[in-house]
C-alpha cells in the first residue's frame, strides 16, 4: 500500500542526488505529510492542495526557500529539512480530508 501512495500519488522520483515529484492526489485530498529519509538526514516533506487561480500547478519550497526547477538536491548532512509542496487544482469545496503517511 505505501509504495502505491508514494508511487502512484505522489510521483515521487529519486534520480542520483535529487528529489521530484509529479503528484496527481485524488481531489479530496487537501493535505498530508510524509518522511524521505537519505542516511542520517530527515526531509519532511508536507503537500498542500488548493483551489486557486494561480498560473502554475505546483511549488516546491526547500526550508522555507521556493525552488524554482521544483528539484530537491538531497544532502546527508545530518539536519532536519522541512518541504512543502503546494499544489493548485480547480477543487470543490465539499468533502476535503486529510492523510498522513509516515514511514
Amino acid at each position: 500500500m505505501y509504495q502505491l501512495i508514494i508511487h502512484s500519488f505522489i510521483g515521487l522520483k529519486r534520480e542520483g542526488n535529487t528529489l521530484s515529484f509529479t503528484p496527481c492526489l485524488p481531489e479530496d485530498w487537501t493535505h498530508f505529510e510524509m518522511d524521505y529519509r537519505l542516511g542520517a538526514t530527515n526531509y519532511q516533506i508536507q503537500f498542500i492542495q488548493t483551489a486557486s487561480e494561480v498560473e502554475k500547478t505546483m511549488k516546491v519550497f526547500l526550508d522555507g526557500v521556493e525552488l524554482i526547477d521544483n528539484v530537491i538536491s538531497l544532502v546527508d548532512d545530518r539536519q532536519e529539512h522541512k518541504v512543502k509542496i503546494e499544489l493548485y487544482n480547480n477543487l470543490s469545496a465539499k468533502g476535503l480530508t486529510e492523510l498522513q503517511v509516515n514511514n
